[in-house]
């Protein structure tokens, strides 16, 4: 590749359209990029600014793009550790719905009890033991089944968010290639 090709590269200019920015002819131009002609001092001059500029600019950018993938690995980082974050929160509250699951079961279990009281012959000690055990498995069917709906929407809100962690993350990994 001749240096006329390289101008041309460098600069993204034809000769009709950089002689003009130099102050000079697009014949002296042509003459420069053979070499068979020096650009005249104020042309040379301009010329150097020229491709300072670029050069310094070119560098700049280098810095950008670099600048520009660190944040992308950073955010990528980040979105992985939310990520870790996310799986540790589901595993937690999934540990916490079977922990609630078995306690609903416990509360219906006891139910059976109390029918088996209330088909007792009658008497004092029973009737106080059965309201006692019917009070309280009130109670826990109804808590234990809002900590089961509480629990089964949050999983729900972490396994979206998990999906959209995911979408995220793949388009910082197309990214990165």
């Amino acid at each position: 590749m001749g240096e006329k090709d390289t101008f041309k590269k460098i600069l993204g200019l034809t000769q009709d359209e950089i002689a003009p920015l130099l102050g000079i002819t697009r014949a002296q131009w042509a003459m420069y990029e053979i070499g068979k002609r020096n650009l005249p001092s104020a042309a040379a001059v301009e010329f150097t600014k020229l491709l300072h500029y670029i050069q310094e600019n070119h560098s700049k950018e280098m810095e950008m793009q670099d600048f520009m993938k660190e944040e992308e690995k950073r955010v990528y980082d980040q979105l992985r550790k939310d990520m870790q974050k996310n799986e540790y929160k589901l595993n937690r509250l999934t540990k916490k719905m079977e922990r609630a699951q078995g306690l609903y079961e416990e509360a219906l279990a006891a139910l059976q009890v109390i029918a088996y009281l209330e088909s007792q012959p009658k008497n004092e000690k029973t009737a106080t033991i059965k309201n006692v055990i019917q009070h309280k498995t009130r109670v826990n069917l109804i808590r234990q089944k809002e900590i089961l709906r509480k629990h089964s929407h949050d999983i729900e809100v972490l396994q979206l968010e998990n999906t959209l962690l995911k979408k995220k993350m793949k388009i910082y990994l197309k990214a990165f290639a």
